[in-house]
């Protein structure tokens, strides 16, 4: 049953839900990917990182196109194939080589479609919304006060003003956990987090199966 959403998610909404009850699987997906893409930072990304992710996927996303175009629309992909994409990635070796990168990358590849879907208001499920603009609103939170004091203490190479400053940035991570926690508590009480229990261990039986995948390859 959960293998469907790996080989072929469409048929998945046939057999599970029928073609009218589509939306249900989007909502669960896109939560699914907001539960566990979406970290609000608590720490800088690396830039060369971010960008070498940034041309895996672009390179992946383009042989997807071509062979799946009608798994998008409007140039967006249709969020009931998000593990679809991933297990062809692996299938096809066109995943990062090695195993920390890949998974950074599933991370990347997560936010970047909940971000394209949110700047083009695609975005099915109103929880994946809140999440995704509570992430955006820590992340950035974090970023500028983790630069200011960088600024702040750079000439100063005091071991003690060190250690105060990896306090002050521990205390940042800890509010912010915090904060983020208690957002996502709030809406897992709305109906629709009720549609993502219903789908959730599919979905998360259907990623076991990407991540036995994973380690049974040795050369990606």
């Amino acid at each position: 049953m959960s293998h469907l959403l790996l080989v072929d998610p469409r048929q998945y909404v046939v057999n599970y839900l029928g073609y009218k009850n589509e939306k249900l699987l989007k909502i669960a997906m896109e939560i699914y990917m907001a539960e566990n893409t979406l970290y609000p930072s608590f720490r800088v990304r690396n830039q060369d990182m971010d960008e070498k992710l940034k041309i895996f996927n672009d390179s992946c996303l383009h042989q997807y196109k071509n062979e799946y175009s009608h798994h998008f629309k409007k140039g967006i992909l249709n969020p009931i194939y998000y593990l679809h994409y991933m297990n062809y990635s692996l299938s096809e070796k066109l995943a990062p080589k090695y195993q920390s990168d890949l998974f950074d990358w599933f991370e990347f590849i997560g936010y970047s479609f909940l971000k394209q879907m949110y700047q083009k208001n695609d975005l099915q499920s109103n929880v994946a919304r809140i999440m995704f603009r509570a992430n955006e609103f820590y992340k950035g939170m974090y970023d500028s006060k983790f630069h200011l004091l960088n600024d702040s203490f750079s000439k100063n190479n005091d071991k003690k003003i060190d250690v105060a400053k990896r306090k002050i940035i521990g205390a940042m991570v800890i509010q912010n956990k915090e904060l983020y926690e208690l957002e996502k508590e709030r809406v897992r009480q709305s109906t629709e987090y009720k549609i993502y229990d219903d789908y959730k261990s599919d979905i998360n039986n259907a990623f076991k199966n990407i991540e036995r995948k994973n380690r049974g390859l040795e050369c990606i």
